[in-house]
């Protein structure tokens, strides 16, 4: 509609307000803007109406209206042979050249059934861009509609791998995130019951396991450690007794042959971190974490709750008597078809100990398993593998009604837990929250074996639906 206003004068005016108004309005909030968008392609302002000047105007406006926002310029068929690059570039220059404050490149990368990805192609055009100076951003990345799952996880992983790699990008932004929805046809990273494909498996393999740097330690008489990781800030977390504290690690190219020395007092304490989620009576969904959670820290609007129906949260609130577990009050049941997770975004919640959470999700609820069916006369069996008697020096970990056992601790090599009732879930975590093991016991007599892990702190969590209890053990190993 701004093309219809009677004056260029009056455009320009209307479209300084825009940007001036919502940069104003967001500051402080919104870190990052795509100031103007597809200025290659939308060029109706620019031919007849206002000229080129709105291209750098629109920064300059912006600056004045946040000098610390990052202010991208954003487009697409950059990323081609037959595409934009060096038109792209020379654009930015000229940006530059007149006063615009531009400090990022969008480049949106979208690929086609067509027009899949070539690392050679991708990069050479990359580089074009990135002979303009400044910070490069995949902002809109998606893939072929027509490709199968294993097709588009392959696309995925080398524009990932170049996103990951070249010097001069910053970040990814994917365009999809389901096929509910979604822009193009079985573009999304879920599907349309928004169930993982095989994007999102390979995503969090390359961003937590194959490019992550996570390892547990002990640092004794002062000596040094030394190993290899990706340019980064990294996050440290040292147990001073029994509390854990953070420090926050500048390891960047520009810090080489730095030393960091790291003092108890500039550390923070670990915030609370979520052990698990379940639902309970259809419209209840249980969140542990392993420590007290500050009642007068929660919020509701801070977690989201995701299903394939239109199943809101009334409350989130403290579980009497159980501290370390909140209770999210759903709008509604959730039919036993819906996919569901829960996710927190950073806001007000805290440990008793004044520690902040950090974010989590989406994770996955675990449904209560349904009751075996009895079976007709059951005849007494004997136990063919009684428990055995435990080493002194073990710590045998026993619920307060002896319904659940869990021995030896610490462990040799198997680990053995011994319920009341079946079924029951078992999951291993390391310290940094990582999940390591998952399994369920159909038989009131569970073991798996835990020397893969190797030696170090874990946190055995085992949830029990039909007795409602979720224990958690420290397992040492």
């Amino acid at each position: 509609w701004v093309k219809d206003l009677p004056t260029p004068q009056a455009i320009t005016d209307t479209c300084k307000m825009r940007v001036t108004r919502e940069v104003s309005r967001y500051k402080g909030i919104i870190k990052e803007y795509d100031v103007i968008n597809e200025p290659l392609h939308a060029t109706y302002l620019q031919d007849s109406l206002v000229g080129d000047s709105i291209d750098w105007n629109c920064f300059k406006w912006a600056r004045a209206a946040d000098p610390d926002a990052a202010l991208y310029i954003n487009d697409y068929n950059v990323e081609y042979n037959w595409g934009d690059a060096e038109k792209y570039k020379d654009l930015i220059l000229k940006i530059k050249e007149m006063g615009g404050p531009v400090t990022g490149v969008g480049v949106q990368a979208h690929f086609w059934d067509c027009c899949r990805p070539g690392v050679d192609e991708l990069v050479k055009n990359l580089n074009i861009v990135a002979e303009a100076g400044l910070p490069i951003r995949l902002t809109e990345y998606d893939y072929g509609g027509n490709l199968t799952q294993a097709e588009q996880a392959a696309d995925f992983i080398r524009v990932l791998t170049i996103a990951f790699s070249h010097p001069s990008i910053n970040g990814m932004i994917c365009w999809g995130l389901s096929d509910d929805g979604a822009w193009r046809e079985n573009t999304g990273f879920f599907d349309a019951g928004h169930k993982p494909k095989l994007a999102a498996d390979t995503l969090l393999y390359y961003t937590k396991t194959k490019w992550a740097t996570n390892f547990d330690t002990v640092a004794e008489n002062g000596n040094a450690l030394a190993f290899k990781a990706y340019y980064g800030d990294y996050d440290v977390e040292a147990a001073f007794g029994d509390t854990v504290k953070v420090f926050t690690i500048p390891c960047l190219k520009e810090n080489a042959d730095s030393v960091f020395t790291l003092n108890e007092t500039e550390a923070v304490i670990l915030g609370p971190q979520l052990v698990g989620a379940g639902l309970e009576g259809g419209d209840t969904v249980r969140l542990t974490f392993d420590k007290p959670i500050r009642s007068g820290s929660v919020r509701k609007n801070n977690f989201k709750f995701f299903s394939n129906s239109a199943v809101g949260i009334d409350d989130v609130l403290t579980a009497q008597d159980h501290p370390e577990e909140l209770l999210m009050l759903l709008s509604k049941s959730v039919p036993d078809s819906d996919y569901i997770s829960v996710s927190y975004f950073p806001g007000f919640l805290e440990g008793t100990d004044g520690s902040k959470a950090g974010a989590f999700g989406p994770e996955k609820v675990i449904r209560p398993q349904p009751e075996p069916e009895p079976e007709p006369d059951p005849e007494p069996e004997p136990d063919p593998d009684p428990e055995p008697d435990p080493d002194p020096t073990f710590v045998i970990s026993t619920t307060t009604d002896n319904s659940i056992k869990v021995f030896p601790n610490p462990v040799a090599d198997i680990v053995h837990i011994v319920s009341g009732s079946v079924p029951f879930q078992v999951k291993l975590y390391n310290t940094l929250g990582t999940e390591l093991y998952s399994g369920m016991s159909e038989t009131k007599s569970f073991t798996f074996d835990v020397s893969r892990f190797g030696s170090g702190i874990y946190m055995l969590q085992i949830t029990d639906p039909i007795n409602n209890l979720n224990i958690r053990e420290i397992l040492l190993k």
